[in-house]
């Protein structure tokens, strides 16, 4: 757990992988431990996600009343870093809309919208 811990919280940190594992001495594990998790076939990384999402369905849930209605909005649009040669974790990826493969990213985001009502606030 302390090591997708530490790899779920780069994110929020500001950090990449090198500097937030492998430069970090306070993490607690060698980098070599990080690598062998993300690159195991055998964690059902689905199953997580689902999971993930159910726990943060659940406490919006619990913060909200029931008379709003609760939506989340999912997108995972495309990061495009078509410029860039060396940059951690960069991938080539086919967009959908202009029928093109790029180099980037998809660039996950989750959003929020409670409806209180006729206004959104979000």
């Amino acid at each position: 757990m302390a090591i997708f811990e530490a790899i779920f919280l780069l994110a929020f940190k500001g950090q990449n992988f090198y500097q937030g594992i492998v430069l970090n001495e306070q993490v607690g594990f060698q980098k070599d431990v990080a690598y062998d998790l993300l690159e195991n076939p055998r964690y059902n990384w689905r199953r997580f996600l689902l999971k993930l999402a159910v726990k943060i369905v659940t406490v919006l849930d619990l913060l909200t009343s029931e008379d709003r209605e609760k939506v989340l909005v999912v997108d995972d649009s495309d990061y495009d870093r078509g410029r860039s040669k060396a940059v951690e974790l960069l991938a080539r990826i086919f967009d959908h809309n202009s029928r093109k493969y790029l180099n980037g990213f998809k660039l996950l985001t989750l959003g929020c919208v409670l409806k209180i009502g006729s206004g959104l606030e979000i």
